[in-house]
Parts: structure tokens; sequence; C-alpha cells
């Protein structure tokens, strides 16, 4: 009986501790991880514009931001890339952005990736169609698009290396089999 009731306790600390440990985890990274908000269609633009300063402010790394009604659809993903600062301590962060919207049986889709130089929006190149993968390290932006073969199958392209050391370059060209590719260009939002 004796060893039966020392079974029991250990048994109740383990889960307790791992109750503990686990509702720590929760609460820590559940605000710095991800934040996934259902809106109206009517307040859609306005709860993508804070969440993505928010994103801006890294208060939170990545967001989604879901608005439908009974036939509609509108979403967005917002990514935190990464940030370079460039050699006169001028700061860019770098965000991916993807949108769907349209009609939930066949919504369009479109991606870009957006620029905020000292938290303040500088620019961005959109229209990736299919979708893109990309990713931030040092002073290089990596983005590979995606390819739709003859059978309709998607898999992504070659992977391209945008040098940004000397600052945000007017267009670039993201080539998805090695030859040809798509030509993006910055769109300035300072005037």
């Amino acid at each position: 009986m004796k060893y039966l009731f020392y079974l029991f306790a250990f048994i109740v600390a383990l889960s307790y501790n791992s109750l503990s440990t686990t509702a720590n985890i929760n609460n820590e990274t559940r605000s710095n991880i991800r934040d996934s908000v259902n809106t109206t269609i009517k307040n859609f633009d306005n709860t993508v514009s804070k969440l993505e300063r928010k994103v801006v402010m890294k208060q939170i790394l990545t967001c989604t931001v879901v608005a439908k009604d009974k036939y509609n659809i509108l979403k967005s993903n917002i990514n935190h890339l990464g940030s370079i600062i460039i050699s006169n301590k001028v700061t860019f962060s770098i965000l991916k952005k993807e949108d769907l919207w349209g009609l939930l049986r066949s919504p369009h889709g479109r991606g870009s990736i957006v620029i905020y130089k000292d938290n303040i929006l500088y620019g961005y190149y959109s229209g990736f169609q299919y979708g893109f993968y990309a990713s931030v390290k040092g002073c290089k932006l990596y983005i590979k698009d995606v390819v739709t073969d003859s059978l309709g199958y998607t898999s992504f392209g070659d992977c391209n290396i945008i040098d940004l050391s000397k600052g945000i370059p007017k267009h670039i060209t993201i080539s998805s089999d090695g030859e040809c590719g798509e030509v993006y260009t910055f769109v300035n939002a300072v005037k």
C-alpha cells in the first residue's frame, strides 16, 4: 500500500510539472509567434494595417487576418522575414505578404515583398502569382518563385539571391528555371 501511494504521488508530481511548463511556454510564445484574427469584410483593411505595424515593430513575427461572408473571402498572411542594417545606419524591415481574395469557390492570390525603412513604409515588390518562398540572411534576400509544370503540379523554382547591402534595387529578376525570369519593379511608397 505504501508503494502504491508513492507511485500515485510520483505520477501527480510529473503531471503537475508538465502542465505548468506547458502553460509557461504557451503564454510566452503566444504573444511572440503568431496572431490570427477573424474580422468583418468592412474592417479588413484597418485590421491588416494595424497588424502589419505590429509585425514591423516586431511585437509579433507573423499574423493571419481572415474576413469572409457567405460567398466571399479576404485573407492576408504577413511574415517578418528579417531586418537589414545598411552601412549608413538605415534599417530596412522586410515582410512577406500573401493576399487571397474573391469568391469562396474561386479565390485569387498575390504575393509581395513589403519593405519598411526605419519603421515607415518604403515600398514593395508585387505580383508573385502562385506564392513564393522568401528569407533574409545577412544583407541578402533569398526568393524562390513557384513554378507549374505541364501537368499542373507546382514546385519551387531556382533560388534567387538579391544583395541589399547597397540599398533596394529598382528592378529584380526572379528566375524559376535558370534561363528566363519575371521582372519585378520596386514601387516606392514615399513620394
